[in-house]
């Protein structure tokens, strides 16, 4: 029996993103996955009720450190005035309506803070939350009468220009319950606000199964638009690739199917140039013989090979991907017939002694 500790992992390359106390003075990638501050500023609604906005998140990240929205005052300040911003799972299927959960499950509070009277732009930086693709983020304004004169709303704007939002908002009454307010598109009801995310630039085998007696599945997670190399070894010297290429999403599961490799599997991951693998040619010589030119991630050693069943291969050529191009001459003029070519990746052999585990 194949038992699910004969597959080891071994990752040799990570990036974290190491911040300081205080996320706000952090320097780190961050991306915007939510946008909608540069719609029209005409309408207002105010309500003495905790209310927001259901949103959808655009882009690739889910870790949300700062979060912008905008409010109106309309009071003559007295020193009590202020807003508590929240965030809500949209989890609540009371309804029995697939698509229309309510707020339920509070995943953030932010601490009470004064607000002011006028136009005004409030930026949360202190956030370090992980998020799923769809939430609820209100504000719950305090010392206010609510009447003309005594009141603070929040700013509509549409369309979003980044991620989604629903024509409604939700307004939490006071016995608890969740409710959704249209407007009849006039105006649109999506609130003005902004949600950015930290970029995780770390890479990562995070998941691996053995499958069958032959192959094995593992899960690479990375920045989408890297090019990365996947390797397997059986004995943490010699390293064989089995993937490179650009992660297009933030995951990419890959299936090494090998009979001649024993379990236990090593698998390791690595970031290497943005460069493809290409192979041009071939250009017959007056001498009779082949010439080709490659190129690829710079370090990385290939071999160029040809074959004329497309069953044997033989190796031609083995070098190391460098800066420039690289020409490469067949001189084997004993086989006679056509012949087809390829670049391979080729094995890496480190000591053992040499492997360290995870570095950074």
């Amino acid at each position: 029996m194949i038992g699910a500790h004969l597959l080891r992992i071994l990752v040799v390359l990570t990036l974290p993103l190491t911040a300081p106390q205080s996320l706000s003075q952090a320097l780190f990638p961050t991306e915007i996955i939510y946008n909608n501050s540069s719609g029209s500023r005409d309408f207002r609604r105010s309500s003495i009720d905790e209310f927001g906005d259901e949103i959808i998140f655009g882009g690739t990240f889910r870790e949300v450190v700062i979060f912008r929205f905008e409010y109106f005052g309309e009071f003559v300040p007295q020193g009590d005035e202020t807003c508590t911003v929240r965030f809500y799972l949209n989890d609540d299927d009371s309804d029995g309506r697939p698509g229309f959960e309510r707020p339920g499950t509070m995943i953030y509070e932010s601490e009470t803070f004064t607000i002011f009277p006028g136009f005004n732009s409030v930026a949360l930086t202190d956030l370090d939350l992980t998020v799923p693709n769809r939430i609820t983020w209100t504000a719950d304004f305090d010392g206010l009468s609510g009447l003309g004169g005594d009141r603070a709303s929040l700013v509509f704007s549409d369309p979003p220009s980044i991620g989604k939002s629903f024509d409604d908002i939700w307004k939490k009454t006071r016995s608890g319950l969740w409710v959704a307010a249209r407007f009849n598109a006039n105006p649109v009801a999506n609130l003005a606000a902004q949600f950015v995310s930290k970029v995780d630039l770390s890479l990562n085998i995070v998941e691996a199964e053995i499958l069958d007696k032959e192959s094995a599945s593992l899960t690479v997670q990375g920045p989408p638009g890297r090019r990365i190399l996947v390797e397997r070894s059986h004995d943490l010297e010699t390293w064989t690739p089995v993937f490179v290429g650009k992660l297009e999403s933030r995951r990419l599961r890959l299936i090494d199917i090998n009979a001649d490799v024993p379990f236990p599997r090593f698998f390791r991951t690595s970031l290497v140039q943005d460069k493809e693998i290409t192979l041009t040619g071939p250009r017959f010589r007056e001498d009779g013989l082949v010439e080709f030119t490659t190129s690829g991630p710079h370090g990385l050693r290939f071999k160029l090979q040809s074959t004329t069943d497309l069953l044997t291969w033989k190796d031609v050529s083995e070098f190391t991907f460098a800066t420039r191009d690289i020409n490469i001459i067949d001189d084997d003029l004993a086989e006679t017939g056509p012949k087809i070519y390829r670049v391979i990746l080729a094995p890496r052999f480190e000591p053992a002694n040499q492997n360290t585990g995870d570095s950074n």
